[in-house]
């Protein structure tokens, strides 16, 4: 499935965030994973869209802020990022707008393991919390994917750890 394709398939998709909360006054915080990765969302497309774009909802649950969420949607739910911003609710187009005349840092790549890098930490969590084991090729990746050379495949094994565990979730 191609990027643009993927982006229009959660149509239908809630984008309002009228019952989440965020500090809209803080200070811009330095770039987290979710940061560079929506970023980069918007700006490398056809670097960014074969890692994440394959598999929407999976990417979603990424996303631990709400707001980042909504921007994540807003683009995944529209073919460009002028569009993101136009049917996103007013928090996460303004976080669009943001990401729009931003300065790319680093490489896409990068902004995708990090962002790979933190779901996939925070699913470890939950399940070492619940005393459930977890493979040795999850434990691997996690540390392979800081390295350049093992960085794409260990990308694309928390990936598809991490959409086996949304499977097991949902049954």
């Amino acid at each position: 499935m191609s990027g643009s394709t993927a982006r229009t398939e959660l149509v239908g998709t809630d984008l309002s965030l009228e019952t989440a909360t965020w500090d809209v006054d803080a200070p811009w915080a330095p770039p987290r994973p979710g940061f560079t990765g929506r970023l980069h969302l918007g700006h490398e497309t056809d670097v960014v869209d074969p890692l994440l774009m394959i598999d929407t909802k999976l990417t979603a649950s990424m996303f631990a802020d709400l707001k980042n969420l909504a921007a994540f949607n807003a683009l995944a739910n529209t073919a460009s990022l002028h569009e993101a911003i136009e049917v996103a609710d007013a928090g996460a187009s303004e976080l669009l707008l943001r990401l729009s005349v931003a300065e790319l840092d680093g490489e896409p790549e990068d902004a995708v393991a990090g962002l790979v890098r933190e779901a996939a930490r925070r699913e470890v969590r939950r399940l070492a919390a619940s005393e459930i084991p977890i493979p040795l090729s999850v434990h691997q990746a996690l540390n392979d994917i800081n390295e350049p050379n093992t960085k794409g495949s260990a990308i694309t094994e928390l990936l598809t750890w991490l959409g086996s565990q949304s499977e097991e979730a949902v049954r």
